[in-house]
C-alpha cells in the first residue's frame, strides 16, 4: 500500500512540474528582444525601432543608457501590432 501511495505522489509531482513548465513556455512566447535607439527627453527615455517610439518614464534606480544603443525586451500581448507592446526591460549592447 505504501509503494502504490508513493507511485501516485511521484506521478502527481511530475504531472504538476509538467504543468508548470508549460505555463512559463507560453508566457514566454509572447515576449522578444529588439535592438533600439535610445534618447533621454527630460525624464522620459524614448526607444526607437522598425519606425516604432516607445517611451520610459524613468523613475528611481532606472539607469540611463551611456550609448544610444540598447536592447529592449519587449511584451508583446500576443498581438502582431508593436504600437500595444509593452518595454519590460532594458540594458546597453
Amino acid at each position: 500500500m505504501k509503494k502504490f501511495i508513493a507511485i501516485i505522489l511521484v506521478i502527481t509531482t511530475l504531472l504538476v512540474a509538467g504543468m508548470g513548465i508549460h505555463k512559463v513556455a507560453e508566457i514566454n512566447k509572447t515576449r522578444y528582444v529588439a535592438n533600439a535607439i535610445c534618447e533621454q527627453r527630460d525624464g522620459e527615455l524614448h526607444f526607437f525601432f522598425d519606425d516604432q517610439e516607445f517611451v520610459w518614464e524613468l523613475g528611481a534606480g532606472d539607469k540611463i543608457p551611456s550609448h544610444p544603443q540598447v536592447r529592449l525586451k519587449i511584451e508583446s500581448n500576443g498581438t502582431p501590432e508593436y504600437n500595444d507592446d509593452e518595454i519590460l526591460n532594458y540594458w546597453e549592447r
